[in-house]
């Protein structure tokens, strides 16, 4: 069962801003603007007609990395919309091995590209893991979840099930590399198996061109 919260949203964000101190204010020394990741032009063209199809003021991002997707998030929902980006800001274990110079200050560069970009207002982090991360978002019911967090079959899974009770009806959740890890025996650690079992499971209507997937919530 899809459990809805019939909270309005202003009251929580009210009361969210009351209690929540923005990480943007402990930022001591703002880093230069870095421009790195793996938003390719690909999704954002997929996402691109997301938004241009369907209303979305409130986006739940699972992996942001260095705020590629981020920032086009929060440029696409506008003055008035929400990002709430989950990531534990330590890389992945591949992350970590070829980029592990980033690492030891890859959430102040986060914070730090926010702030050049102007988009503080917009962009709320959550500093935590996605386990953590949706306890903290208890109350927040989003148009659209993107789900980049993990590229293990078994992560994937795990977080369409913390998350599918945060889409809205009527919204979308969705992500990229549907076809990696396909290298391993039937495709069975793939990101496209983790979607296609828990929407098997779930009688749930997905789409996918072969990288980019969505769900669609009725």
């Amino acid at each position: 069962m899809i459990h809805r919260c019939t909270h309005p949203i202003w009251l929580f964000l009210f009361l969210f801003n009351i209690v929540y101190a923005s990480p943007y204010d402990d930022v001591q020394h703002v880093m230069p603007y870095r421009d790195h990741g793996w938003f390719s032009p690909y999704v954002k063209d997929a996402l691109t007609t997301i938004f241009t199809n369907r209303e979305v003021q409130i986006v739940i991002e699972l992996g942001a990395w260095m705020g590629q997707s981020t920032a086009f998030f929060a440029e696409a929902v506008g003055p008035h919309g929400k990002v709430y980006t989950v990531d534990h800001w330590k890389g992945s274990l591949e992350e970590r091995d070829c980029y592990s110079s980033y690492i030891p200050t890859l959430y102040t560069q986060f914070l730090s590209n926010m702030i050049h970009l102007n988009l503080t207002e917009n962009v709320v982090p959550i500093h935590a893991s996605t386990s953590e991360g949706v306890h903290l978002l208890k109350d927040i019911f989003a148009d659209l979840i993107f789900i980049d967090a993990s590229k293990d079959a078994h992560e994937v899974y795990r977080d369409l099930s913390l998350y599918i009770d945060h889409v809205r009806p009527g919204g979308c959740i969705c992500g990229p590399a549907w076809s990696f890890g396909e290298v391993f025996p039937n495709g069975l650690h793939s990101v496209g198996y983790a979607v296609e079992k828990f929407c098997r499971e779930h009688g749930l209507r997905y789409e996918t061109d072969g990288w980019f997937w969505v769900i669609y919530i009725s």
